[in-house]
């Protein structure tokens, strides 16, 4: 069933079952100036293979769906966003060793966003809908290379956030996303993310906190353990403005409007789904 503004006017009415949150308890809410925004997407922009980035999404989602439906988008094709979502609707664990039999899981190339991590957000995802917290699932990555330069990319990643909110309309939605995708575009710019294709007002760029640690990562050799910036080391849990840090600490800092920290250090995050030997 999609969300609808209807819909969501009568659960509202006619209320709803009591609500179990122990999937939620260390939500991470947005200050009072973003909180404000009336805006439709909260993009996430992470280092992909951290064990923080899939925390602190998974923290996100409990304090927006409190009371509101919350649309996830993932870094994924729309068939396998459609895996997760059947999974997290319905605890149908054939649904979830499908997706960890695609080739994103199952395959040679690791990129970090496969990570056990991950797959552990995605269970809590399942625990928080099996909670009562209304909570869908969608993939938004393009399934093919677009034609270069990376501008066109970014611009059907774009399409595929819109086309995905379109269908879940009532819903707000919260994406989790490599951070170049997630950044606003500085003015001179010549490199768009995927972000900075949607309406300014209709989104808050977010970027988990650069608070040290490792990540699994591909490099051109391959997977590795990558060592992270620890900027933010030290700053504790919480979202935070740009402002708060020094400026010359962050170069990004202008791209994002706020960053979210979850108090220690990332640890890299191993695949989902062992090779084998």
């Amino acid at each position: 069933m999609e969300f609808g503004l209807v819909g969501a006017a009568l659960l509202a009415a006619i209320g709803t079952a009591p609500r179990d949150d122990a999937p939620c308890t260390a939500p991470l809410v947005l200050p009072t100036e973003l909180a404000e925004r009336p805006a439709r997407f909260i993009i996430l922009g992470e280092t992909h293979g951290t064990d923080t980035s899939p925390e602190a999404f998974g923290d996100l989602v409990c304090s927006q769906s409190v009371d509101t439906p919350v649309l996830v988008q993932f870094e994924l094709p729309k068939e396998w966003g459609e895996l997760i979502d059947a999974y997290v609707a319905t605890g149908d664990t054939a649904k979830l060793d499908e997706l960890l039999a695609t080739p994103l899981f199952a395959g040679r190339r690791y990129d970090g966003r496969t990570s056990s991590a991950f797959l552990s957000l995605i269970r809590r995802l399942r625990a928080m809908a099996e909670a009562g917290r209304s909570v869908r699932v969608a993939g938004f990555q393009p399934s093919w290379f677009s034609i270069a330069p990376q501008y066109y990319y970014e611009l059907d990643m774009a399409h595929g956030l819109a086309r995905r909110a379109a269908e879940h309309e009532g819903a707000i939605n919260l994406v989790l996303v490599g951070s170049y995708h997630a950044r606003r575009s500085a003015p001179a710019d010549e490199r768009y993310s995927a972000a900075s294709f949607l309406r300014d007002e209709d989104y808050i760029a977010l970027r988990v906190c650069p608070e040290g640690g490792t990540a699994s990562t591909l490099t051109r050799d391959g997977e590795a353990i990558r060592e992270l910036d620890d900027i933010a080391a030290g700053t504790a849990r919480g979202i935070y403005a740009p402002s708060h840090f020094e400026l010359s600490a962050l170069r990004d800092q202008r791209l994002f409007d706020g960053y979210v920290c979850v108090g220690r250090p990332a640890t890299a995050s191993p695949r989902a789904v062992p090779q084998a030997e």
